[in-house]
């Protein structure tokens, strides 16, 4: 296949064009993947039809944004963008040090610091712009500020105070809203994303650069030692390929994207550079499999008292709740905590399937010298710890299901049922699942995470409150999430397309007596749903009211004593 000139990422095709969006948008800021998602339910269907080498170069650009973002945190982002935090009456309780440099556009008065606008006209946009916001639920708006004397114009984005990453630093401050203000020079960053974006060469993003710094496009031939035609040529180009008409719209959209940037990428950690290596934590043990591929796990408790293998969640990993090490030498438990392959430090497996996990544990087992075991799926790893129980049903004393999603989980009635759809065709558009996962290993961090938790199991308010009265399980979990890609996606990625193909489970084979612990608040999946696809293998089953898919971290205490109970 011959591949194309690049495109520019506001395509023609208008199938493409609404994905490329949102995808770019994931790429700067990921907790804002439902615009994501809801384009790819309303096209898949249509991605088939769609020209391979315009699609994989679209993919292809989103992914350099991506990794642009988190190789270049140079302090020039900090240095991007004023910000204000503002309470509920329009007083400013936190703001950037050098804010007092806005002074044309807005102050700062009295001792309660009251926020004060030049003129009627800003001070309507920002009213404006909050009722927006609110009314949105939460979408960032764009404020006009003007200076009435000098004429100039200035752009804010304003957005919910919980969504401005830096918010944390500041404690409890009473803000609601955040505004956060371009400088007049924008970053050397901004002017990379900006180039890699839209496929500009050069000199087009220097002149767009230029512009977007308040020139003219006189000043801007004078200052880049060109013609003024030469200028006019390329600001052409600039508009013919990011699809914008107007030069006050291209001051809009760098101004939107100098304080995304500058916001989302504030406090970036790296993965691995930022690993814990708490003692709380055993150090990583290794199994080398007959094809050379490398099992990590690791081993909580002594070895010798009963072995309990734990199966992680989808984006988990080996480790678990602090203090769990020494809860198993209590109880006289020994728990494997294994990384299938492709998470954590497990290398990929290109043949993985729910049968070759089973196939891996085994050996694993073998070389640990473990006759007995009783298997503990959490989330997705239910489907695997029943795999295992059925190949090595000999073996296994009992299984225990915590927020358990059955191998079937595309066609339960939670809201994986909702997401069904979308999965499936994204499992047969291997580029864009990777890309997806790619832009998402991409942008980790401990803040992203935290806010990519906090919105994920913030739509169940037990489990909202729960994480805000338990910062060490939120701590813990952002850390899990982060060494669960620490290599790269492709376990994320197998494990989606295993769970996708659904393979009929031989459930006759399945000896050992299964309990299932479910929140009847849960909404990725239902108790009912894997209450009938175990049929009569459910032995007990207990259901914890108002609890949603954090019933393992609430009642991880509970787990091992039951654990301990069953098999004394």
């Amino acid at each position: 296949m011959s591949i194309p000139d690049p495109p520019s990422v506001l395509s023609e095709n208008p199938v493409l064009s609404g994905i490329i969006d949102a995808l770019l948008t994931f790429a700067i800021d990921p907790v804002k993947w439902e615009p994501l998602m809801a384009e790819l339910e309303a096209k898949i269907g249509e991605l088939d039809q769609m020209d391979a080498g315009e699609f994989l170069l679209s993919l292809s650009r989103a992914e350099s944004l991506s990794w642009q973002l988190k190789h270049e945190g140079d302090s020039s982002a900090q240095a991007s963008f004023y910000f204000l935090l503002i309470d509920a009456k329009d007083r400013a309780v936190a703001f950037s040090e050098h804010f007092a440099q806005l002074s044309e556009f807005i102050q700062l008065k009295g001792a309660q610091q009251q926020v004060v606008f030049a003129n009627n006209a800003s001070r309507a946009s920002y009213e404006y712009a909050k009722q927006l916001l609110f009314s949105r639920e939460q979408a960032p708006i764009l404020v006009e500020l003007s200076d009435s004397r000098s004429g100039q114009h200035r752009y804010g984005y304003l957005v919910v105070e919980s969504d401005f990453p830096m918010a944390s630093k500041f404690g409890r401050t009473g803000a609601v809203v955040a505004l956060l203000i371009a400088q007049d020079e924008p970053s050397k960053k901004l002017r990379r994303v900006f180039q890699a974006s839209f496929g500009l060469t050069a000199s087009e993003a220097a002149v767009a650069n230029s512009l977007a710094s308040h020139l003219t496009l006189k000043e801007t031939a004078v200052a880049l030692g060109i013609s003024v035609n030469t200028a006019r040529n390329h600001l052409q180009a600039v508009f013919d390929k990011s699809g914008i008409k107007r030069q006050s719209d291209l001051v809009l959209v760098m101004t939107q994207m100098s304080v995304i940037l500058a916001a989302t990428e504030s406090q970036y950690e790296s993965s691995v550079e930022s690993r814990s290596s708490s003692s709380e934590y055993p150090e990583y043990q290794f199994v080398i499999l007959q094809d050379g591929r490398r099992l990590a796990y690791r081993a909580y408790g002594d070895p010798g008292d009963h072995a309990v293998v734990y199966f992680h969640e989808n984006i988990g990993s080996s480790r678990l709740l602090p203090g769990t090490d020494e809860k198993a030498r209590s109880l006289r438990l020994w728990i494997i905590a294994v990384e299938r392959p492709g998470f954590g430090f497990s290398d990929p497996d290109a043949n993985y399937s729910f049968q070759s996990v089973a196939r891996d544990l085994q050996v694993l087992m073998d070389r640990l010298q473990i006759a007995e075991v009783s298997m503990l799926g959490f989330a997705s790893g239910a489907g695997h710890a029943l795999t295992c129980a059925c190949e090595i049903s000999q073996r296994v004393s009992l299984v225990l299901l915590v927020g358990g999603r059955p191998p079937e989980a595309m066609r339960s009635t939670g809201a994986l049922k909702s997401l069904g759809t979308v999965q499936h065709g994204l499992v047969r558009q291997p580029w864009l699942l990777t890309t997806f996962f790619n832009i998402l290993r991409n942008r980790v961090s401990r803040a992203t995470n935290t806010r990519l938790i906090k919105r994920v199991y913030g739509a169940v308010s037990h489990d909202r409150a729960y994480l805000e009265s338990h910062p060490q399980v939120l701590a813990h979990m952002v850390e899990c999430t982060m060494e669960s890609m620490t290599v790269g996606p492709a376990g994320v990625v197998n494990e989606l397309r295993c769970y996708d193909e659904a393979p009929a489970f031989d459930l006759d084979r399945l000896c050992a007596p299964v309990t299932i612990w479910h929140g009847d608040a849960d909404v990725l999946s239902t108790v009912d749903d894997i209450q009938a696809f175990l049929g009569d293998k459910v032995q007990n089953t207990r259901i914890f009211e108002g609890s949603g898919a954090l019933v393992i971290n609430e009642y991880w205490d509970a787990v091992l004593d039951h654990l301990a109970d069953e098999t004394s």
